[in-house]
Parts: C-alpha cells; structure tokens; sequence
C-alpha cells in the first residue's frame, strides 16, 4: 500500500449517461493483491476504510480472482503482470472535458492467441459438456494483441468516441494501464438493491434508416436472440439468488434494445 506518488483513476461514461466525464482527485491509499489468499483481506482493509473515511474506491477486479470469493471456480493462471484487484481510494472526483479525437501514429497488428486447431478443439469439447448436461451455455472467447507505443491517455479517448459505452474508463498507473469501452453495466448497488442488465443478442446496424429499423425489428423477434438473452438472464437470477431475499428478484424489462454506433445491442434489467 502506497500512499505517497498514486496515479489518478480517469473515467468517462457515455454522452447518455448522466454524469458526463470526470476524474478521482486527491488519492489517499490503494489497495492490490497478487495472491488469493490477499483478496478478500484487501477488499475488506478497503472497504472499511473507506466507509470511515468517506473515500470514493476505484479499480478493478481481475478474473482470476473468482477463487477468492467462491472456491470452486477455476480459472486459468494469467499470463500478464496485473494485479487480482487493484483499487485506489480518492476524496473527491472533478468534472473534465469531454474526450476528443486524437491523431494516433501507431497502427494495430492484432494477433490471436487462438489458432483454427484449438478454436475447433474447443468447440468440440464444448459439444461433449452440453451432450453430457455439465453446462447449458459457454461464453467461448479469444485474446488478441497487439504492440502499441504512443500516449495511452489519447488512445483511449479514441476508443470511448468511438464505442461510445456508458462505461469508458483509463486506469494509468507506472506499472501498467487499462483502457476500457464497455457498454454494459455489471451490476449497481444502491439503498440496499442490485441491479444487473446483460447484454446478449447481437444485430449490425443499417445503412439506410428503413435497412437500420429492420435490422431492429428483426433483433427483437428473432427466437435465437431472445432464447440467447434469457439464459444470460437465468443465470444473473441464479448468481443473485445466492445474496438476495427470497422472492426479491424480478427482470423489470426484458428484452429491451439499444442502439449503438455500429451495432443494435438486447439488453434485460434483473
């Protein structure tokens, strides 16, 4: 814990959000673990001190984490240097210009870490977990890389222009950075209720305004997408179940779609 040289925590949530673009100022102590069995004592050192000090937190909880809160998850050992949550406590968050476009000279060569053989390898394995009833739904993903050299501040704010999520955030610090566009809220906590909304259902927008307005339409009623939604939606029930009071939880819009720049996304509130 560091109390002495910390980085500020720069987010910008999105033109439709309500609290426009602002940064965390005046830092008073940040929290990391790199161990399991760190976690859950920072979150809780975290946690009071922030209570008795009315300290705004800001940070990240990796994946690799999970065990730390559930001990039957398994995840894989990462392969980079982050921290399994990194949090900074601050006193007080300033509002900021928007971001604006930046000219940016370097040029992405993205990379997949997941070559034909294994993407197939996995699809199949998949296959046998369903076929035998161990899982119901599988979120198969890949990582992609790329070397970037230049300001990273500048090449975030490229990215929250561009995807326009409600959720943009720039975490600088001297030992790594992390850039994020995200359009998806997690989860929120306030006055005692957590709300979720998951996105799952996926459309391209139109062209033209009849092309775009079909493609919505067709989003809205297509039975893979809305069948796709409500596993996600099932499964946040699940997971809230396990804090919530009996009987508590309810999806309050379901199936609701959002427009973004090159996408119309289906969202449900649980």
């Amino acid at each position: 814990m560091d109390t002495a040289d910390l980085t500020s925590y720069f987010c910008r949530q999105d033109t439709y959000g309500p609290e426009g673009s602002f940064v965390f100022v005046d830092p008073a102590f940040t929290v990391s673990a790199h161990k399991i069995e760190d976690v859950s004592p920072s979150i809780r050192l975290l946690t009071d001190r922030c209570k008795t000090q009315k300290l705004i937190a800001c940070g990240f909880v990796s994946y690799e984490a999970a065990p730390a809160f559930y001990d039957r998850m398994q995840v894989n050992n990462s392969d980079t240097n982050l921290p399994l949550i990194w949090f900074t406590a601050y006193r007080d968050i300033a509002a900021i210009d928007a971001p604006k476009y930046c000219k940016l000279d370097n040029k992405f060569r993205w990379r997949s870490e997941f070559n034909k053989k294994q993407y197939i390898d996995a699809v199949d394995h998949i296959h046998k977990r369903l076929d035998a009833g161990d899982t119901y739904q599988v979120n198969l993903t890949q990582r992609i890389k790329s070397k970037f050299t230049g300001d990273t501040q500048q090449l975030y704010q490229n990215m929250s222009l561009t995807q326009r999520g409600r959720y943009s955030t720039f975490i600088d610090t001297p030992e790594f950075s992390v850039l994020c566009a995200s359009p998806e809220s997690f989860f929120t906590i306030s006055s005692g209720r957590i709300t979720s909304i998951p996105m799952k259902g996926t459309a391209k927008r139109g062209m033209f305004l009849t092309d775009d307005l079909h493609m919505a339409k067709s989003l809205r009623n297509d039975e893979k997408e809305i069948s796709e939604n409500l596993m996600i939606v099932d499964l946040i029930r699940n997971d809230l179940g396990q804090l919530c009071k009996f009987g508590s939880i309810k999806g309050t819009k379901l199936f609701d779609i959002e427009r973004y720049p090159n996408l119309w996304q289906m969202t449900s509130s649980i």
